[in-house]
This record gives C-alpha cells, structure tokens and sequence, in this order.
C-alpha cells in the first residue's frame, strides 16, 4: 500500500517528534471523519489527515476475526520506532479504538510510489530509486532485518525521486518463519525454507529492478507494448529470456533514449541476473549490489 508524505507547500512545517500514540478521537479529528480515502490495501484503509500543519496519511485496519492484523501491526510499530534511516519512512504515531478492534499508523507524506511513477522515470532517476532502495536494504541487513515484501508499491518517492521505504509489516529478523509475501516477488527457495534471509530481499530487488528497466507494472500477464499484444500470464523473469532469445531489445526504448548505453545495458541485465538466480547461496550481498550499482 503506497503512503505518501507532505506536499511541496508544506516544506519546512517538520513532525520531528519521535512516534506517539493517539487516541481514536484525535484520528477521527486530523481526518476529518476518515472521508478522503487515498487507497486501500491488505491493512486496511489509508486516509488523507492534517496533523501539526503537515499532511500526514493514515492507515486503519479493522482486527476482526480471522483476520489476525495486530502482529504485523505491533511489528511494523518496533520496527519503524527502532530503525532511523534517510530512505526509511518515518513513523508519526498509533494507536487503536477503545474496543482494539481498529488499528491505526500515522506517517509521514511522500509524495508519490514507484509504481506510479515507473513510466516516466529516466535512466538517471531509475538508478538513483536502485541505489536508494539497496541503501535501505544494506543499512536493515546490518541489523539482520529482512524486509520481506519489496515491490514497486513499497517503494515511496519525493518530488526530486528520493526513495522512502514503506510498509514494515512483513519484516522480519534474520531466521523467523515468513507468513507474508507477495506472490511474483518472493524467493523461489521460501516455497521450501520459510525462514527469513537476506538473499530473499536481493531476489525481490532484481525482479523490482527488471520491472524498471522494462517499465512493467505487474510481475504477471505483462503487455508486450513493443508489439501491442498481451504477454500472457508469463513471469517477469519468463518474458526477459523470450525478449533475450528472440533478438528484442529488454530495456525500455525511454531508458535507451536517456542515458543507458548499450554497455551499461550489457552489464544491468548481467547484475539482474545475479540476483535473480535460483541458487540463494549464489546471489550477491546488499553490499555488493551496491557496488555493482556504482559501477554501472
């Protein structure tokens, strides 16, 4: 679920408080009632508030029966209380309803998500999303975190495409058993060890770094704009070797038109390659794909 943070006009109306719980009150007070809903997601519903002269959004999700929100709740309330990072994004406060049945979590407003933007990056601003995003993965590895559901709608951007890591709810620390993923993005090797690894995130970055480089929005029944047909309900992955194999160039024509030369396509799908091999054991460390990345 994309979140976003303040607009341009609210530029230098800062919310340096560290996370604080609200009262249900105060919720139904910043967002005027919840009635300017911005999106929906697997959580709950996220709402547009004003809080402290700043937009903020904030997620609700109801904890009914069967539906068990609270843990990824509580997790994503220590996680983002706990971890302090420029492409991390910052947590405001929480809190829940006098019943406990509806949840909530206030951050800070970015201004849009990748998957909304993909199309028009550059070539310069898709690699800076890339160094932005493994930043983030390198500083929460050191910390033998996993972040565990990186996708374009995770991946939160500023006006000038600084990245902004979203939606802690899946992390996990190195070796607890993985509940949550998002299919089409996770490890081929979770199907039969669920225990959470680094290598697990460096999967999830190459199929998030090819969708860039191809501008796909999805990781399933891609369109094939280059012939104006469907691409059927082939992987991501599938689609690139057909593209390889039959001669058709894999990086997006607005990519090539921008910067991205034929060597640095050579060596980009090389790395993508890397670090989408079935083997975990055989897939580079975050530190490494930041150095195969200032390389490019």
């Amino acid at each position: 679920m994309a979140l976003f943070r303040r607009k341009s006009k609210n530029k230098g109306k800062e919310i340096d408080d560290g996370p604080r719980n609200f009262k249900w009150d105060e919720i139904l007070s910043i967002t005027d009632g919840l009635t300017n809903q911005l999106g929906e997601g697997m959580f709950g519903k996220v709402y547009k508030g004003k809080y402290k002269g700043a937009d903020v959004p904030v997620k609700v999700g109801e904890d009914t029966r069967g539906k068990n929100l609270r843990g990824s709740w509580t997790a994503e309330i220590n996680m983002l209380t706990n971890l302090k990072h420029k492409n991390i994004i910052k947590l405001v406060g929480h809190g829940e309803d006098v019943q406990g049945s509806n949840l909530f979590l206030v951050y800070e407003y970015v201004h849009t998500d990748l998957k909304s933007k993909m199309e028009a990056l550059t070539w310069s601003e898709t690699l800076k999303v890339l160094k932005g995003v493994a930043a983030m993965l390198e500083y929460i590895h050191t910390r033998r975190i996993v972040y565990n559901d990186l996708k374009p709608e995770n991946v939160l951007l500023d006006e000038d495409c600084s990245v902004k890591i979203g939606d802690f709810g899946a992390a996990l620390e190195e070796n607890e058993y993985v509940q949550i993923y998002t299919p089409g993005y996770e490890a081929p090797e979770l199907r039969t060890n669920g225990k959470a690894k680094p290598s697990f995130d460096i999967y999830s970055f190459g199929i998030v770094a090819l969708q860039l480089i191809m501008k796909a929005d999805s990781v399933k029944s891609l369109e094939d704009s280059r012939r104006g047909r469907s691409g059927g309900t082939k992987t991501i992955l599938e689609h690139k070797r057909e593209l390889q194999k039959n001669g058709q160039p894999v990086v997006h024509r607005r990519l090539l038109g921008s910067g991205c030369d034929s060597k640095i396509t050579k060596k980009l799908l090389e790395i993508v390659d890397k670090f989408t091999i079935r083997d975990p054991t055989a897939r580079p460390s975050i530190r490494e794909v930041l150095v195969h990345l200032e390389n490019l």
